[in-house]
């Protein structure tokens, strides 16, 4: 009977994600394969919440609830700590000769537009996966493992899901129903190559860590979810202004996606030791 229970469940959560999908993409221009992956966390999150009879208030617990005092400037002062961040990173690579200076502009109109558009998305993705791994998860966690083993867990995992990215499927233009499924059976395909997700894996691993941080020293999701949000953000406007040098260092300088270089671990080094000072006076009192 749970088997059954679970393959009902899980057959819902490919249908309600592989519905969903074609229209989130069309309304944020993500790619179609990271939609489709989020949406399976996200309605596997809420299938567990239903499953084990959480209430609202209990989620709350976790870092949501709003603090008139501080909530809104953890949003913001996390904001513009991670476009920060990554602005000073991506300068660094213009200047070591890793990227160059190419602005492209489509005229203002599209860039307001993009922006509103993006910045609703990043804020989106940032509440949806510092919910997920960083209250709900970490949350479970430790409850029965010690604070190591829970943030290792918890950001080992946040960092794999980022590796399910649609491999080989070329999705068209205007993908429907249909492609959401034939995605989802490439969805496994970058893990056939491991040697290739080290240098990834280690840059969202540390990345994870500092947003684990940020909810311990606080004990609220809201600088996390900011933080979160400043560099997805910055990741979708970043090729307004710079492009790709060809026959770059991938070791030094990394993918687009600027975490998985030397110099993407050296800058979240950095970021890391900012936070520590920025927020030993910023401890709040834990929920009960």
């Amino acid at each position: 009977m749970k088997a059954l229970k679970f393959f009902l469940v899980f057959s819902g959560i490919l249908a309600a994600s592989a519905f969903l999908a074609p229209w989130i993409y069309q309304l944020t221009g993500f790619k179609f394969e990271r939609i489709l992956s989020r949406l399976v966390m996200i309605f596997s999150l809420f299938a567990i919440l239903c499953l084990m009879r959480w209430d609202f208030k209990g989620l709350l617990r976790y870092g949501l609830t709003w603090d008139p005092e501080r909530s809104a400037s953890f949003l913001t002062r996390g904001f513009v700590i991670g476009v920060v961040t990554l602005g000073l990173l991506t300068a660094a690579a213009v200047f070591l000769g890793g990227r160059e200076w190419l602005p492209r502009w489509k005229g203002i109109g599209v860039v307001i537009s993009k922006t509103l558009q993006y910045g609703f998305a990043a804020f989106l993705i940032g509440v949806l996966e510092e919910t997920f791994f960083r209250g709900f998860l970490y949350g479970r966690l430790k409850e029965r493992w010690n604070l190591f083993w829970s943030l290792a867990g918890t950001n080992s995992f946040y960092s794999l899901l980022h590796f399910f990215k649609g491999g080989n499927y070329g999705v068209p233009p205007n993908p429907d129903f249909t492609d959401s499924f034939k995605s989802m059976f490439h969805l496994l395909d970058p893990f056939w190559n491991p040697a290739q997700l080290v240098p990834a894996f280690l840059g969202l691993l540390l990345f994870g860590l500092i947003l684990s941080y940020c909810y311990l020293k606080t004990r609220s999701l809201y600088f996390s979810i900011g933080l979160h949000a400043g560099c997805v953000f910055f990741l979708k406007v970043d090729g307004w202004f710079v492009g790709s040098v060809p026959n770059t260092s991938l070791l030094i300088f990394g993918s687009k996606n600027l975490y998985d270089g030397l110099l993407g671990l050296f800058f979240f080094g950095i970021l890391f030791l900012f936070l520590t000072r920025l927020l030993r006076n910023n401890t709040v009192k834990q929920l009960k």
